[in-house]
């Protein structure tokens, strides 16, 4: 133990031996050392050093974890609402704030990054931090303008919320446009849209550094999903023969069909090709849907060049 921590601290340990009072005895014991306990190692009471001084163990300060979490170069993201920002300062609230607090620890003075899902990103320093908000004053303000091609989901209603979550999430992060939900014959449940959904494309934006938020809607059905003037429609199934994804993929307003757990029932397929529908296929592999729609969201993104 002298070794270990004479290597902490740096300097030559002399260990001092004090009494010790034993239970159930009223003297003080000479003995120069605690009696040990089995399988438990006993740090000394105290040690002196070359210059006469004595420290404790016990009091020697630790640095915590979060003092070297803010010693790396890694600026924290956060979202902020569009009206949140007001000139110079904008003011962190909610789940966000909870978050910067929390969770980060965030400090004043510490550098952070905002962004309010609609392609403005703002850097700046941590003003001030109360219980339930933070206002970081803005020193760099920069505006990015959404891509030109865009994709949009037409998914499914899945039978578990956390397969949603995870659709969500995984698409997000490759870079889907829009979500639009739909009952398919195979679902069990028609979907339903809730602020889970904003909050984990939040969550999957700052992990990856998007600046624009998906957007969300449901459709009564499949047929009024289709029927939206795409430049492309992709349906995604196992039954029907495939066309190269390359000839899919065209225009700027990509669309993207992924049936429920099941893929999609013969009526809606056929439903699908009178839509001019191109059908392709991810190979002999059956995945889940969520899968299947991440694996395909990608190659169309690949396709578009945004990827």
């Amino acid at each position: 133990p002298s070794d270990l921590v004479a290597g902490i601290h740096g300097h030559d340990v002399h260990w001092t031996a004090r009494p010790v009072k034993w239970p159930g005895r009223s003297d003080a014991s000479p003995n120069t050392a605690r009696k040990p306990c089995p399988g438990r190692a006993r740090a000394p009471a105290y040690y002196r050093l070359h210059d006469g001084t004595s420290k404790s163990p016990r009091r020697v300060s630790r640095a915590r974890p979060c003092a070297m979490l803010f010693s790396m170069p890694h600026i924290h993201h956060f979202y902020v609402e569009p009206d949140a920002v007001q000139g110079t300062a904008a003011i962190v609230t909610g789940p966000e704030a909870h978050h910067a607090l929390h969770v980060v620890r965030v400090r004043r003075g510490d550098p952070v990054c905002l962004f309010d899902g609609l392609g403005r990103e703002l850097l700046g320093r941590i003003l001030d931090a109360s219980r339930h908000d933070v206002t970081v004053e803005i020193a760099e303000e920069r505006n990015i303008q959404p891509e030109p091609r865009a994709l949009t989901l037409l998914q499914a209603s899945l039978h578990r919320d956390k397969s949603t979550e995870e659709l969500i999430r995984r698409c997000t992060e490759v870079g889907v446009r829009r979500f639009v939900f739909y009952p398919a014959e195979r679902s069990e449940h028609p979907p339903r849209l809730t602020e889970k959904w904003r909050r984990w494309a939040i969550e999957s934006c700052k992990q990856c550094g998007r600046l624009w938020l998906p957007e969300f809607s449901i459709a009564p059905g499949l047929e009024s999903a289709l029927t939206c003037p795409w430049s492309a429609l992709i349906i995604a199934t196992a039954d029907e023969p495939p066309v190269p994804l390359r000839t899919a993929v065209h225009g700027d307003n990509v669309a993207l069909a992924v049936g429920p757990e099941g893929d999609f029932t013969p009526d809606e397929r056929a439903l699908a090709l009178a839509c001019d529908a191109r059908p392709i296929s991810l190979g002999p592999a059956v995945f889940r849907a969520e899968v299947a729609a991440t694996i395909a969201a990608a190659l169309i993104r690949f396709e578009l060049c945004a990827l």
